[in-house]
């Protein structure tokens, strides 16, 4: 039996997702459902405009940047391939931060060991450069959220991955027992409040320090004076 799962997005609700996400149709179903996006992007993941119809000058933007400096501009997500024809752009904000310089040498090591890994041609040098930097495409419009309030907001994804892959490791939770939704949704919902339970009771004891101990075990203290 094959298995099929549709995501409904809910009406005023914030996706957040990784670069895996910045596609065209992905980025026009939340739309459409009336939800809004945070994505990160990549130099080549989607192809960018201006609302004038120009390709998007990533030089341009990369070359006056400083470390720590955020910018941010409207473009255009166009869509692409025979689907995707005649179909109107997605207007979005382009946020891009540039990494510190510890940040940017261990993204670039990150890109050539996966470029060596998939044993493709010479890597681009556009994508060493782009590495520097951090790009997300946003629909929440500048009103909502600032620049700095968008990327703090995308780096909640990464505690949530964290508590996933804590969920998966630690209790099996990717590994249902059961086909059912009915039996599998009460599965999960034991494990989750197992997972809650056990959450609490790990942060109890880091906010409880042990007590201190009186003893010296076996050392001597000799009072000042009759040292």
């Amino acid at each position: 039996m094959k298995a099929s799962c549709v995501f409904r997005y809910a009406k005023a609700t914030l996706v957040v997702g990784d670069r895996a996400y910045a596609r065209a149709p992905s980025l026009e179903k939340v739309a459409a459902a009336g939800a809004d996006f945070i994505v990160r992007t990549g130099w080549t993941s989607v192809r960018l405009t201006t609302p004038d119809g120009q390709r998007v000058d990533w030089n341009a933007i990369y070359e006056p940047m400083q470390p720590g400096e955020v910018c941010e501009m409207n473009v255009l997500v166009e869509h692409s391939g025979r689907k995707g024809r005649g179909k109107p752009p997605l207007p979005t904000r382009l946020i891009v931060k540039r990494k510190d310089e510890k940040a940017t040498q261990k993204a670039q090591k990150a890109a050539k060991r996966g470029n060596q890994r998939r044993c493709s041609n010479r890597l681009q040098p556009m994508t060493l450069i782009a590495a520097g930097f951090v790009m997300l495409l946003t629909s929440v419009p500048a009103d909502e959220l600032t620049a700095d309030e968008v990327l703090q907001t995308y780096r909640l994804r990464w505690q949530v991955e964290l508590a996933f892959k804590r969920l998966k490791s630690g209790m099996g939770i990717h590994k249902l027992p059961a086909r059912d939704e009915r039996l599998a949704r009460s599965w999960l919902t034991a494990h989750l409040i197992l997972a809650l339970m056990i959450d609490e009771a790990v942060t109890d004891v880091l906010d409880s320090p042990p007590c201190e101990d009186q003893t010296t075990h076996g050392a001597i203290a000799v009072p000042l004076e009759a040292a």
